[in-house]
């Protein structure tokens, strides 16, 4: 299994439910405190061994990285999960991939 960065309207179900367009207070409400800032628009979140990088702007997510811990993979039921809770309706395409990430947008490009 590839380690997968899913790269828009993405979340966690079970353990991690955030949501594109919540707010960086709600985010830290559902993941705990951040564990670091990669720049001013990137903040970074462990929760349940999956890293979760919030993309912000204008103090929303507009984008969530999902990974897990070095040497671990996510499994396909996490997966169907992050892109079920953020379907609103649409279906996802495959936008790239590598050896090591796949890359998916929802078919309205939000």
């Amino acid at each position: 299994m590839k380690t997968v960065a899913l790269l828009t309207l993405l979340a966690l179900s079970g353990t991690s439910e955030a949501r594109i367009g919540e707010t960086l207070d709600q985010c830290t409400y559902r993941y705990g405190a951040s564990i670091g800032h990669y720049s001013y628009d990137q903040v970074r979140f462990n929760r349940g061994h999956i890293y979760i990088t919030v993309h912000v702007r204008n103090h929303h997510s507009i984008r969530e990285d999902f990974a897990p811990e070095a040497g671990a993979t996510l499994s396909d039921a996490q997966i169907h999960a992050i892109l079920q809770d953020n379907a609103a309706g649409y279906h996802w395409d495959k936008v790239g991939e590598t050896p090591s990430k796949v890359n998916l947008l929802r078919t309205d490009r939000h």
